[in-house]
């Protein structure tokens, strides 16, 4: 759907793991999602899979703006499945895994449908049809063979009421947190990083909010002792750091590994709170202030989630202060390490198992 790139950045570990089971991988996405994959796995084929074109606006809700699209979207719903019989005429291909593509299944092949949301949530003037969607939601990711949802069952969990709130679908497994960083020691290069991330124009609006009060920050604290960088999330840029003030750096994007490194080399990362940033912070055990998304139920409820517990301190993009942030951001514990589980591998040690048999 081109949320944004953490969709994409959640499937680089399941690829890994596809890979190590001697799968021959196609990558199918758009926009900066697969520009994303593209340079995390150049070797491997790819096509493009047209994402839902959705716009965001910078005045309406994001669900009212999703609302407002839906005809469009459900067009593209239609179009994916009719894409998808295409391409299994010309690849020959036995599976598909699916992140949030709810039009993605065949009964002829092999599905299944990665989701962290079996619970959809609405904001509160469209409430009353929150059930309702969710029946629907059920009914179309029972339409795969499996369900993967990336967190752990119980009370122990990252996502909430996000999937533990209604009946998960029959087809559902959990399968563990995905990210593709690994934890390691690593020695502290910045006091602070910024990582932006998400759909335009949000991603630029937050951007000149944090640049502005960054700026102000670098200038009234002593530069021997504060280090600051500022990731733009922008993939189409280069990976060049340039030096903004003496203690303040800026760069457009990092590629996996970098990336890893630099948040295990850094105190206190300022982000989004979407899913797949929650779960990069859970593997490499960070501290974090959170900021959620403007009318992004999802986030909204990630982020009150988490601070509620204790553990990550946030504040709404329309009143961030920085100062503020960082001082309050001390009393929050920030997640324990989340360390990898042999689940991702089981479950595609079953697929690959039953496409042995089919075939």
């Amino acid at each position: 759907m081109n949320w944004g790139l953490g969709h994409a950045a959640r499937v680089v570990p399941v690829i890994h793991e596809l890979i190590k089971h001697d799968v021959e991988v196609i990558i199918a996405a758009d926009g900066r999602s697969l520009e994303l994959l593209r340079k995390e796995f150049s070797e491997l084929k790819w096509i493009r899979l047209p994402g839902y074109d959705i716009h965001y606006s910078k005045n309406k809700s994001f669900m009212k703006s999703i609302m407002l699209q839906l005809p469009m979207i459900l067009r593209s719903f239609f179009a994916e499945k009719k894409w998808l019989q295409e391409i299994m005429r010309k690849e020959k291909i036995d599976a598909v895994i699916s992140d949030n593509r709810y039009g993605l299944y065949s009964k002829k092949i092999y599905t299944v449908f990665i989701t962290h949301q079996t619970g959809i949530m609405l904001p509160r003037p469209i409430k009353c049809v929150e059930r309702m969607l969710n029946e629907v939601n059920h009914y179309l990711i029972r339409k795969f063979n499996e369900c993967w949802i990336p967190d752990f069952e119980g009370e122990n969990n990252l996502s909430g009421d996000l999937s533990h709130r209604y009946f998960v679908p029959p087809n559902a497994v959990f399968i563990g947190p995905l990210s593709r960083f690994s934890w390691h020691e690593e020695k502290k290069q910045f006091d602070l990083l910024v990582l932006l991330s998400g759909p335009e124009p949000q991603r630029t609006v937050l951007e000149k909010i944090l640049m502005k009060q960054l700026l102000i920050l670098t200038c009234s604290v002593p530069k021997m002792n504060f280090k600051l960088l500022m990731v733009r999330g922008v993939p189409e840029g280069i990976e060049e750091m340039i030096q903004v003030e003496e203690n303040f750096f800026l760069v457009d994007f990092l590629g996996g590994e970098k990336l890893n490194t630099i948040m295990l080399a850094s105190d206190l990362i300022i982000s989004r709170s979407g899913y797949s940033t929650i779960m990069d912070l859970a593997t490499l055990a960070k501290k974090a202030i959170l900021i959620p998304t403007p009318g992004q139920t999802e986030q909204e409820y990630l982020a009150y989630y988490f601070k509620e517990r204790k553990i990550f301190y946030s504040e709404k993009q329309a009143n961030f202060n920085l100062k503020r942030a960082l001082v309050e951001s001390e009393k929050y514990s920030g997640l324990r390490p989340h360390f990898k589980t042999e689940r991702l591998k089981d479950v595609v040690d079953k697929m690959c198992t039953v496409l042995s048999f089919r075939i």
